[in-house]
């Protein structure tokens, strides 16, 4: 997978989530990154579909929460 400098942004910080340590939703990584959401969304689905990340049990994939895995 290409990994641009914006999606590993994105991936930094659905792993270590909020400043509250908890999981942050694309709209949040969104604001964070000063971009647009549908463009977080879709690092976010590229993420997904290579294995990086992936939902948390029990929270609707809507919200878009996820939690990483250590590369």
């Amino acid at each position: 997978m290409d990994v641009s400098p914006s999606r590993l942004a994105v991936y930094k910080l659905l792993i270590y989530g909020g400043e509250d340590g908890r999981p942050l939703i694309a709209a949040s990584v969104a604001k964070a990154l000063g971009r647009a959401e549908p463009t977080i969304s879709r690092h976010i689905a590229a993420l997904k579909r290579a294995g990086y990340i992936k939902p948390i049990k029990g929270m609707e994939s809507a919200i878009h929460a996820f939690y990483g895995f250590d590369v």
